[in-house]
Parts: C-alpha cells; structure tokens; sequence
C-alpha cells in the first residue's frame, strides 16, 4: 500500500508491525544531561482512511474471488472429465504404440506421492522446505513419468496444500510451475519421443 498510496520509503515488513515509543532515542539528540526528547500527545482523532479502507475492502473480494476459482472449476470439470492419455515410461515395454489411458485421479496420486518424497528427502537432509519448489519437482516427475500436462496442470491446482493461501492466483502459478517443468531436459526428451513416435504412426496410416 505504501507503494502506491504512502511513503515509498516504509514498505518494509517491519514497518507495519513496529510499536512507535514516545521518545527519540538517538544519540545525536541527548542533551548535556543525559535526557533525550519526549513527545507528548496534543490532541488524536479515532478516524481512519476512507480510501484505504475501500482499498483493502476491494482487495479482499478480491482474494476471496481468487480462492473460488479453483474449486468452481473443479465442480465444472468433475462430472464430464474424460480419461487422461499419457505415455507410461513403466508400461512403454507392454503397450502398444500410442497412448495409454489413466485417469486424473491417477495423476493426482502420483503428483502427492512425488510431493512427498521430496518433502521427505528435504527434511532428511535439513534442507529448507519450500512449498513451491516441492509443487514444481512433484510436476517435473509426473511430466517425466509421461503424464498429460493439463493433467498435471489440474493436480497441481487441486492437491497442493493451502496453494490458495500461497498464491492468490492459482490457475497462473499452476501454468507458471507447469512451464518451468516443461522445460527439464529429461521432460523435454520424452516428449519428443512421444512426438516422433506419433508421426511416425501418422506416416503408417496416411494420415
């Protein structure tokens, strides 16, 4: 809010939370007695600013919107969603050319499972634990797993903890993550096997 409506200079995190005393205490302002200045309160109104109320007001609808968001679309998605396609490096020895079909459930599973792993190997080697590096390493090993990104994309907004109270902005941190993911080298190769072999079949069958 200082920002943009106050004093530029107080937008540190401490400023807010500092209790104020009723006297300056720097040096440069002791007289020859050892007493520094005092301030004694004239007069004080119980007011507050209007325009950083409506503010904070607009703010908080505006939050409140964003954490709607998610679950209005899972509501929308759940009763006509169709099975995921993905390509399953554990199942590439037995499946057929093509794709193999799971469900976002699946993913949602695999997604929790790897985002654990991760929380446990940080705690093992007293790492900081940073929700959203665990988000984003959780998305890289789906992704490497061959699994759909819009499903990943979907179970990063649905499984992450509190990710509402993270980000505001959910569906935007979720593509941001997501796309960060898609760039791992070992995601990248997959998915240009996948492609090759995709053109390939397309070739097979005059397409």
């Amino acid at each position: 809010m200082n920002q943009e409506y106050g004093d530029p200079k107080f937008s540190g995190t401490v400023h807010p939370f500092r209790v104020a005393g009723f006297s300056n205490a720097k040096p440069k302002y002791e007289n020859e007695h050892g007493h520094r200045p005092f301030v004694r309160i004239i007069e004080a109104q119980n007011v507050q600013c209007r325009q950083a109320s409506q503010w904070l007001e607009q703010t908080r609808r505006e939050h409140e919107q964003d954490l709607k968001l998610p679950h209005e679309r899972q509501l929308k998605r759940a009763p006509t969603q169709e099975p995921a396609h993905v390509i399953s490096v554990h199942d590439r020895s037995s499946a057929s050319p093509g794709t193999l079909t799971k469900d976002q459930q699946t993913v949602n599973d695999r997604f929790l499972h790897a985002r654990e792993q991760h929380r446990g190997l940080a705690k093992q080697k007293g790492w900081t634990v940073n929700d959203s590096v665990l988000d984003y390493r959780a998305a890289r090993d789906c992704l490497r797993q061959g699994d759909d990104p819009e499903c990943v994309k979907c179970a990063l907004e649905t499984c992450s903890p509190a990710i509402s109270g993270r980000h505001p902005n959910v569906r935007h941190y979720a593509e941001r993550t997501l796309a960060k993911a898609l760039e791992d080298s070992q995601v990248q190769k997959l998915r240009a096997k996948v492609l090759d072999r995709q053109q390939k079949q397309g070739r097979v069958l005059g397409l």
